[in-house]
Formats: structure tokens, C-alpha cells, sequence
């Protein structure tokens, strides 16, 4: 059998169980919320078990692979004990688990829960582990800089760095306004400092980079199947656009924060600008 299909079937099998079990300990913790800790968890599980699959395969590890899994690793950790903190912190279930684990009459349903939000999750995870499945295919051994083609140094030259500010960039913004919400004289307040008075939405401007930089790099180095990685990009931007990011965010923000509008009306959306002035 191939290598292709028997990745996919195995990062199918690996998603499933993972989100059952973390639909049964969200269940024990009785709080939805719960399930963001896990969304970013389940990529790094997912690279290592991957990685490990493919050398058991092999006899090697490949160094595209190797690359996306440092990637997916230091990314799911950080956002993981990121949003963990949050959660802790949190009074109440966050808005859009809340509106998504209730019923037709407004109670809470464990089925709507389970297929809602984690089979969700675990359809949303499949296709954009795709860049991770593709790397691990890849026929190339190792990243030899000497004897790259002009593709592999683009994927390389690009994707790295890209991935590199994305990733800086959202640890910076979340910092920021985990420090600005801490402040007891911030509440009810909009963050509109540091990063914020550049883009509504730096954080999300991070974790697109990171994405975009992950996929043009297997793109660029895993041979003729690499495209397949681009598949990622359509969830992904499904759901900070428009499921569980921007849209909904800035609907609940503009009915809770009085001020908010004002921000939306002046401050860039997503790419980083000079605040527009008061007219």
C-alpha cells in the first residue's frame, strides 16, 4: 500500500479517537469551553504520531516533516497554555461554545455538543492536517540547500519566515491583551494600544501567517502531491473569518462594549494600518 492513503487513513483514525476522548472529558469538566484547549493539541499530536508512523515506515525521518512537526508542536503548546490560562480565568462558558451546545429550546444538549463542536473540530482538523499528512509523504529524504531548485528555496526563503512572524506575531498580540484585560480599570474597555491600534484582529493575523507559511513550504518541498496542502487554507480561513473568529467576535464585542464601534470604524480589520481620524 502506499504511504499517501495509509497517512491519511491513519491521521483519520488518530483525529476520531482524539476527539471522542475529549468530548468524554469535557463531559467530566462539565465546561465546553474545554474544547478550544484541545483544537490546537490535537496538531501536535497528530505531527508526532505522524512522524512516528512514517519512521516506522521508513526506517528515517524525512526533514520536511520534521520541520512542520517542530512547527505544530511549538505552536499547539503555546496557544494550549494560552488558552488553558484563559479558561481558568473564564466565569462563564464562552459565547460561541454556549450558542453551539444548546438545543432548539435554549437547553444544553451533550449531542449537539458532540457533533457541534467536537466532530466538528474533528472534520476541520482532517483537512487542515493536510500540510502535515503531505510532508510526511514526501519522497525527499532531506532539505539539501546546495542542490535546491528555484521551488524549494521559494518554499524555504518564504514559508519559514512567514511561519516565523506569524508566530511571534499572535504571542505578542495575546500577551498584550492578556495584560490589558488584567487590569481592573480596563473592564468594559476596548484594547486599542500596542498592536491593537495597528489591526483589530493581530492574533488571527498571526495564525494565518503561520498556516499560509506552513502550506507554501510543503508545497514547495514534497514533490508532485505537495498541492494538496493548500487545502488547508479553506478551512482555515472559513474559521477566522467567519465560524468561530472575526464575524462572531466583533458581533459580541460591538453589543458588550459601547466603544467598539468606534474602534471597528477606525482601526483596520486584519493587516496592520495607521488608525483612521476622527471625522
Amino acid at each position: 500500500m502506499h504511504i499517501i492513503p495509509l497517512l491519511f487513513l491513519y491521521a483519520a483514525g488518530i483525529i476520531l479517537i482524539y476527539y471522542i476522548l475529549a468530548f468524554l472529558f469535557t463531559r467530566l469538566c462539565r465546561f465546553e469551553t474545554t474544547a478550544m484547549v484541545f483544537w490546537p493539541l490535537g496538531f501536535t499530536i497528530l505531527a508526532i504520531a505522524l512522524e512516528t508512523m512514517t519512521y516506522l515506515w521508513r526506517g528515517e525521518i524525512r526533514s520536511v516533516s520534521r520541520f512542520v512537526t517542530i512547527f505544530m508542536v511549538l505552536w499547539g503548546l503555546r496557544l494550549a497554555r494560552y488558552l488553558q490560562k484563559r479558561r481558568k480565568r473564564a466565569k462563564e462558558e464562552d459565547f460561541r461554545f454556549e450558542r453551539l451546545t444548546t438545543d432548539a429550546e435554549g437547553n444544553h444538549s451533550h449531542l449537539h455538543a458532540f457533533f457541534r463542536v467536537h466532530m466538528t473540530q474533528a472534520l476541520l482538523t482532517f483537512f487542515m492536517a493536510f500540510p502535515i499528512i503531505m510532508a510526511n509523504a514526501s519522497p525527499n529524504p532531506v532539505i539539501d540547500p546546495i542542490n535546491m531548485e528555484g521551488a524549494e528555496l521559494i518554499g524555504i526563503a518564504v514559508g519559514g519566515p512567514l511561519w516565523v512572524v506569524g508566530f511571534v506575531l499572535q504571542i505578542v498580540s495575546d500577551e498584550e491583551l492578556k495584560n490589558f484585560k488584567r487590569r481592573l480599570e480596563n473592564e468594559g474597555k476596548v484594547m486599542r494600544y500596542e498592536l491593537w491600534r495597528y489591526s483589530r484582529h493581530p492574533n488571527y493575523l498571526g495564525e494565518l501567517m503561520m498556516w499560509i507559511g506552513i502550506v507554501v513550504f510543503v508545497t514547495l518541498n514534497t514533490g508532485d502531491f505537495g498541492f494538496l496542502s493548500v487545502i488547508a487554507l479553506l478551512p482555515l480561513f472559513f474559521l477566522i473569518f467567519f465560524a468561530t473568529g472575526i464575524r462572531p467576535v466583533e458581533k459580541y464585542l460591538e453589543n458588550n462594549l459601547s466603544d467598539y464601534k468606534d474602534y471597528k470604524r477606525k482601526t483596520s480589520m486584519l493587516l496592520p494600518w495607521f488608525p483612521r481620524k476622527a471625522k
